[in-house]
């Protein structure tokens, strides 16, 4: 009997806590719930009760605490966010991170709101990813030129070379010595009589008239050739005096 009485009690115990777990959600719970599902466009919280902010921004992400934050005027959220940014801070940077900036700020005696600490944390990420990507692009270019200066290049011009100044060398004497060979026989030739002269125009006339009948006579090709090639060998001088008439 007293087994059967105490199995009755035990099972009354466990209907009653069955029935007080399965109670129906409040109201202010289904709100919560519903603010939770809607994160997204949760903006502007300055009216919002503490409490109930406890615990909804815990299920904030880094954006969605950063946007209410910003959204929120005329209401201070950092007794409710600074922990919530601090493990944000942890979660991110680590907690060896976390433990330095404690340190820092105990020994210069300053506090800083870790959703600060958080932004400037990031900018120091950005600016020496910025760095590093720069020094890269920097040494790309470097090794680029490097390897552009190694390679082979057509070459328009080509520079001159040892014999080509030596033959202009020598091209610069002949004519200098052409120069001079022409002084000299002009100089011979004004100092010539007048009948050495008159002896020289009988020639050069002679050799027109070669020439005129040549022109005339193409039958005869070789053999006013061979004449004029003749009269020429006979008198060396006389091819420089026609040019210089």
């Amino acid at each position: 009997m007293r087994s059967e009485v105490g199995s009755r009690r035990i099972g009354c115990e466990f209907g009653r806590n069955m029935l007080m777990k399965s109670e129906p959600p409040s109201l202010v719970d289904l709100c919560v719930r519903t603010v939770i599902d809607n994160l997204r466009y949760l903006g502007d919280v300055g009216g919002t009760d503490p409490q109930l902010l406890a615990r909804i921004l815990p299920h904030c992400t880094v954006d969605q605490l950063m946007h209410i934050e910003k959204s929120t005027k005329g209401r201070d959220l950092t007794p409710i966010t600074d922990d919530l940014w601090k493990n944000f801070y942890e979660k991110e940077f680590g907690i060896r991170n976390t433990k330095l900036v404690n340190e820092r700020m105990e020994d210069k005696g300053v506090s800083f709101r870790w959703s600060q600490l958080y932004e400037a944390k990031l900018k120091d990420i950005e600016q020496a990813q910025k760095k590093s990507l720069d020094r890269m692009k920097q040494r790309y270019k470097e090794t680029d030129a490097r390897k552009q200066s190694r390679q082979v290049r057509l070459c328009t011009k080509v520079p001159p070379s040892s014999n080509k100044r030596s033959f202009g060398g020598s091209y610069n004497v002949s004519y200098l010595k052409s120069n001079i060979m022409k002084k000299a026989k002009i100089e011979a030739l004004k100092r010539l009589t007048p009948a050495a002269l008159q002896h020289l125009n009988l020639l050069y006339v002679t050799c027109m008239s070669l020439d005129i009948f040549y022109f005339f006579g193409k039958k005869s090709l070789d053999i006013f050739g061979k004449a004029k090639h003749s009269f020429l060998l006979a008198n060396p001088f006389f091819s420089f005096y026609t040019v210089q008439r």
